[in-house]
């Protein structure tokens, strides 16, 4: 499971695990697949999606399929877990973040 994959994995578990996208999403597709997934689950376009992602060089192949999916990406140099919590409550304007375990 390449580096991406096991950071998206682990946002589709901690931060939507519960919420709507939860029976959309899952280990067996690709970064691009779980992203349209999850804005069919919220019933977005992938380009109206926002993930936080933790700058760091680790998740630069991740960053770069996020982009080519469309959704944007909201840097952050620290505070990854309260990316996590923006990402779970609802009007933050946070669909997803990242971490690793």
């Amino acid at each position: 499971m390449s580096a991406a994959a096991l950071a998206l994995l682990t946002l589709l578990l901690l931060v939507q695990g519960s919420g709507p996208a939860a029976d959309f999403v899952g280990l067996d597709k690709s970064v691009a697949e779980n992203l349209n997934q999850m804005a069919e689950a919220f019933k977005r376009d992938v380009n109206e999606l926002t993930i936080i992602v933790l700058e760091r060089e680790r998740h630069h192949d991740l960053i770069a399929q996020i982009r080519e999916a469309g959704a944007r990406i909201k840097l952050i140099t620290d505070g990854d877990l309260s990316a996590g919590v923006s990402a779970a409550v609802r009007g933050t304007g946070i669909h997803g973040a990242t971490q690793y375990l």
